[in-house]
């Protein structure tokens, strides 16, 4: 009867968050629902990341068997991207037992090993050829491209209002394999009038005695990244690094700021180059925020 999120014992919540998140369980609907009520898929990618977990504490190996034979195509390669991942960066041995041979490109194993029926076990000369990170391509979008995927965000609605949408499509042939038509979007917003963090981080800059005067520089000098989205089977493949690293390099203002409730949890803004600057008390619990200062050099017309 325990949700998804306590089902992975020991650790600190963000680790449990992070290993369910690489075996695409990131969703808060998933983290909060028993786990006799998921789905088979979903039941099985929880006891791969429950293996994950114990193995990433403890050591030692991770035996799997019939490894993604109950995930559709799209699922499963952007598992087996994600596990890769896992075993190399907390160097765990990975053994498991598959029949989909179409994954071990994706999978990039060090060693196969292939038993035909009625014949004796063979190691393959050489890992299968390595793919190479998805480099979608960025590109404007519009504001009902966030509502394809704004369910998925813990805030509701739009923004209350944007200045510049940012989006990441799959290629032709991940949407034939029946995924979403966007991978990830991002919106650009203007910035919030009274934001305690962004006094913190310009010293107050922004909070004088005359409002208007504050504002109208405000609006000159800030852009508010509003919303990040990534779609849950694309989650963990760096794209809202990628949309937070071109929103900055293609802002019309001086500095770029960020809030984020999840900030701890999803550190993408800091892996795209943006400062956190602490934790304060607002909506939604609490936020982070996130600056990125542009030189004026490179600053778009």
């Amino acid at each position: 009867r325990r949700p998804a999120v306590e089902a992975l014992r020991g650790g600190a919540l963000a680790e449990r968050l992070e290993v369910l998140s690489r075996c695409g369980l990131a969703e808060a609907a998933v983290l909060v629902t028993p786990a006799r009520l998921l789905s088979g898929g979903q039941l099985a990618r929880l006891a791969l990341a429950e293996a994950f977990h114990a193995a990433r504490r403890r050591g030692g190996v991770v035996l799997a068997d019939e490894f993604a034979s109950c995930l559709d195509a799209l699922t499963a390669r952007v598992l087996c991207r994600q596990v890769r991942r896992l075993v190399t960066r907390w160097r765990i041995a990975l053994v498991l037992a598959t029949p989909r041979a179409e994954l071990l490109r994706w999978l990039r194993p060090d060693r196969v090993i292939v038993k035909p029926l009625g014949e004796p076990a063979r190691t393959l000369s050489g890992a299968p050829g390595a793919t190479r990170p998805a480099r979608w391509p960025v590109c404007r979008g519009r504001i009902a491209d966030y509502d394809a995927l704004g369910q998925f965000h813990y805030l509701a609605g739009r923004p209350a209002a944007h200045k510049r949408v940012y989006v990441v499509r799959p290629p032709c042939r991940w949407r034939r394999w029946g995924g979403p038509e966007i991978a990830a979007v991002l919106v650009v917003s203007p910035p919030l009038g009274c934001v305690h963090g962004r006094n913190v981080a310009t010293g107050g800059r922004y909070a004088t005695a005359c409002r208007r005067d504050d504002l109208a520089r405000l609006n000159a000098d800030f852009e508010c990244i509003s919303r990040v989205v990534v779609h849950p089977i694309f989650r963990g493949l760096g794209l809202a690094v990628r949309l937070v690293r071109h929103a900055v390099a293609h802002a019309r203002t001086d500095y770029v700021e960020a809030l984020a409730a999840m900030g701890e949890v999803h550190p993408f803004f800091e892996l795209a180059g943006m400062t956190r600057f602490g934790r304060y008390a607002g909506r939604a619990g609490g936020y982070h925020y996130y600056l990125a200062a542009r030189p004026q050099s490179r600053r778009h017309a």
